[in-house]
């Protein structure tokens, strides 16, 4: 039977998980938003190079590709490759390198910088985007970039809170970092699902794919967390077969991994649960774009005007059956952890960390095709996929295969009447 304690650290944990799954409404929301702006200039832009290939008459060759393994060892490519070790090297030194060469205290110091940062720019980000108003868009493209740079500007009449304003918004965000990492350091724990709420939020709202899925992306997660379950297995059975803690000391036991105090412990740990929030958010809010696709609302949007398109602040409601259903599941999968921990006891900290992912992506990826399945658009939506930043090189060529088509229909026909002449 739990005690009070762990009850308020059930119903802390609770609550503060139900605040990052309005974290994932709330940036789902957004990205829909966002990509009605960039669609409907897509939709400007595909116009007019309709018209343009039309009037110079002058097909346009589809450019060569390279294969797909130059592309694997391009500079590009390998940039990337470096720029990730390096980045996993420095995970390891810090997480097992630093803490032999100093104390305790610099690393408290030292996490307290880098967490901070982190922190102060995901209030930064998801202040602005939880209180934006609606705002202009337009695309600036990227030389060798397949994902341009998307520009938001004021429209005029439509002011923004004063706090969103850069001179303020950045006091408020260094006020709000400063309370949570002094109230994690004195042993209050409550405020820190604001941390992985806004994170969610900032995440989600930068994560676009040039070109996504619905059916690819959902087996290639399933995929990889079977492969996660597969692994953390491996990992158990080796590590109780060869494991000798008994032969060690205590005290050597202690000392051992000592990365950290256990109040920077806490605060990691809501990075881990928004993380676990984070994959079947993609998933969901790629539900919300396709339920907004097939419904009267995607066309009743006004075109951009001078290369610019309106990004609204709300949207009139349209059904959305599904994306509701994975909230619901999202809340479904919280509550069975603290089930879960009734038969078996969670260990410290085991309510705020990533575990909670292994009981919400089973129940995310299970609701949501049976709601597809019960409301008649599974088809649709199992098959459903979007690209927000198509080439309007491709948009010429189709336009411009579709026109030597027309011509050479057109000569066939012209032959045939000869011929019966």
């Amino acid at each position: 039977m739990y005690n009070s304690n762990n009850a308020l650290t059930m119903l802390s944990a609770f609550l503060g998980q139900l605040v990052c799954v309005g974290a994932v409404w709330i940036a789902s929301d957004r990205a829909l938003k966002t990509s009605i702006a960039i669609s409907s200039l897509h939709t400007k832009t595909g116009e007019n190079c309709a018209e343009t290939t039309h009037t110079n008459d002058q097909p346009i060759e589809p450019a060569n590709r390279s294969p797909s393994w130059r592309r694997a060892f391009s500079k590009r490519a390998l940039s990337a490759y470096l720029t990730i070790g390096l980045v996993l090297s420095f995970e390891m030194f810090v997480m097992f390198g630093l803490p032999k060469l100093t104390t305790i205290f610099f690393l408290d110091l030292f996490w307290s910088i880098l967490l901070g940062v982190i922190i102060c720019m995901s209030f930064f980000k998801a202040l602005h985007i939880i209180f934006r108003p609606a705002s202009f868009l337009r695309i600036e493209t990227i030389p060798n970039n397949p994902m341009p740079k998307l520009i938001h500007s004021p429209i005029p009449n439509h002011p923004s809170p004063f706090f969103l304003e850069t001179p303020f918004r950045l006091p408020v965000c260094i006020a709000l970092t400063i309370a949570i990492l002094g109230s994690a350091y004195n042993g209050y724990y409550a405020c820190l699902p604001l941390v992985a709420a806004a994170y969610t939020i900032m995440i989600l709202s930068v994560y676009h794919m040039p070109k996504v899925s619905m059916r690819k992306f959902y087996l290639g997660v399933a995929a990889i967390i079977a492969t996660i379950f597969t692994v953390i297995a491996i990992i158990v059975l080796v590590a109780n077969i060869f494991s000798n803690e008994e032969d060690k000391p205590a005290e050597e036991k202690d000392e051992e991994f000592k990365m950290f105090s256990p109040w920077i412990g806490r605060i990691l740990t809501m990075f881990n649960l928004s993380v676990s929030f984070n994959i079947p958010a993609i998933i969901m809010a790629l539900t919300l774009r396709y339920e907004h696709s097939v419904s009267p609302l995607a066309a009743t949007h006004p075109l951009p005007k001078d290369g610019h398109a309106i990004v609204p602040a709300v949207l009139p409601y349209f059904p959305r059956p599904i994306f509701i259903t994975g909230i619901v599941s999202s809340i479904l999968g919280v509550g069975s952890l603290y089930v879960f921990t009734m038969i078996v006891p969670p260990p410290e900290g085991g309510f705020e960390n990533g575990v909670v992912g292994l009981f919400v992506i089973p129940f995310v990826f299970l609701g949501m095709p049976v709601a597809a399945w019960w409301t008649g658009q599974f088809q649709s939506w199992w098959t459903y996929s979007e690209e927000w930043f198509p080439k309007p090189e491709a948009a010429v060529a189709k336009n411009s295969d579709d026109v030597e088509k027309g011509l050479e229909e057109e000569q066939v026909v012209d032959d045939l009447l000869d011929v019966k002449a």
